[in-house]
Parts: C-alpha cells; sequence; structure tokens
C-alpha cells in the first residue's frame, strides 16, 4: 500500500509522500479523528496506522542493527538489491545518512560512528564524489 516515494509512477509517489504527511500529523496528535475514520476504512490502513504508533527506532538503534549485521555477515555492507527484508531495510539506513551526509546534515561524531563499521569509510568516500549529470 503505497511504500515507495522512488516509485516511477508519479500518481503513486504523491500518494505516499500524503500518507506520510498523514503519518506525521497523527504522530503529532493532529490528524482529525474524522479523517482518521476515513483512512482507516481504506483497506490496509487500518494496520498501517496502528504501525505509527510503535516507537521508532532512534540513530542509534539503526547503528547497532548495521554494527551486528555486518558483523554476523563476513564484514561486509547491506545491499539493497537484497532478498533479505532486514539488509533492504538497512541498506536503504546507509542510502537516508548518505543523503544526510551531502546535505550537511551527519554531524560528525555520527560520521565517526559509522566509519568504524568496516566498509563504511570507503562507502562515505564515495559519497563526496560528483554525481552524474544525465544532461
Amino acid at each position: 500500500l503505497f511504500r515507495s516515494h522512488s516509485s516511477e509512477d508519479e500518481e503513486e509517489k504523491q500518494l505516499a509522500t500524503w500518507i506520510n504527511t498523514q503519518s506525521k500529523s497523527d504522530r503529532a496528535g493532529k490528524l482529525d479523528e474524522l479523517r482518521g475514520q476515513q483512512l482507516r476504512e481504506i483497506p490496509g490502513m487500518a494496520e498501517r496506522m496502528e504501525s505509527w504508533k510503535k516507537p521508532r527506532p532512534s540513530w542509534e538503534d539503526w547503528l547497532k542493527r548495521l554494527q551486528d549485521w555486518s558483523k554476523s555477515h563476513g564484514d561486509v555492507l547491506p545491499k539493497r538489491g537484497s532478498e533479505d527484508e532486514e539488509e533492504k531495510q538497512l541498506a536503504t539506513w546507509i542510502n537516508t545518512q548518505s543523503k544526510s551526509d551531502r546535505a550537511g546534515k551527519l554531524d560528525e561524531l555520527r560520521c565517526q560512528k559509522l566509519r568504524e563499521i568496516p566498509g563504511m569509510a570507503e562507502r562515505m568516500e564515495s559519497w563526496k564524489k560528483p554525481r552524474p549529470s544525465w544532461e
């Protein structure tokens, strides 16, 4: 049910963004009761909305998951194309860190902690390389 902001389908991207906005409103206690009721009537949304109530893992939780995963998989980094759900989630989290770093929003202490994971220092260096332009 509209999971991806990276979908090729523009309408799906817009719906995913809209649902994300509703989840933020709900977590902040600002989702109108009628709107919440209407959302729950959409197949699959009641379960999705229940997941919004669960505490979100902290940055440190994600770092620990990545450290543990890397160690248990021979000090390699997770790949987004994997069939394994945890591996995909961790690879997506690393990608989010790269976006934060490029935007200047990843502080030095977090960068240092990431670099301690085998392979991450090299990966982080690649984030600094210019991205190809398709124009």
